[in-house]
């Protein structure tokens, strides 16, 4: 990609598929039960680790949350 018409046009061609993209990412992301640890905060920021129960032969996913205290 050189241009911004090049990226609109990548963008065009993945937006039809991005659904079923997306579907299959997150499919073994919503049954799972994870531990959750915070792990710093900032301000009104809270960075919050999660952790599956690493099952062999299953999706396991590990990530970060951020999120925001609002008053």
């Amino acid at each position: 990609m050189h241009t911004l018409a090049d990226l609109r046009v990548a963008v065009a061609r993945q937006r039809p598929v991005w659904p079923q993209f997306h579907d299959t990412m997150v499919s073994g992301l919503v049954d799972a039960k994870y531990s959750m640890s915070r792990g710093y905060q900032l301000g009104d920021y809270t960075l919050t680790r999660f952790l599956p129960g690493f099952l062999p032969k299953q999706d396991n996913h590990i990530g970060e949350l951020i999120t925001e205290r609002r008053t």
